[in-house]
């Protein structure tokens, strides 16, 4: 058996590879079980989320932009 996932880095103008890491792994429930939640290796520059297919999807996307540090360099457009 195989399993997918998707690695989303963030670069900025420069090249300088921006934190976190976001990552979508595969999980049959399209959700860490309880037990994986619990063993699962974390670390402060890497975001792990689970889904079936371990593809990002449109919900990933919004999570991504909500974890990382991206909403610090979007201004709201001037009124």
């Amino acid at each position: 058996m195989t399993h997918s996932y998707t690695i989303m880095p963030t670069i900025d103008a420069t090249g300088k590879l921006l934190l976190p890491l976001f990552t979508v792994m595969q999980e049959i429930s399209g959700d860490f079980r309880p037990l994986v939640k619990k063993d699962l290796f974390t670390a402060h520059n890497i975001y792990v989320t689970a889904s079936r297919s371990g593809k990002m999807m449109k919900d990933h996307l919004k999570t991504w932009l909500e974890e990382s540090n991206f909403h610090m360099w979007v201004t709201e457009p001037s009124s």
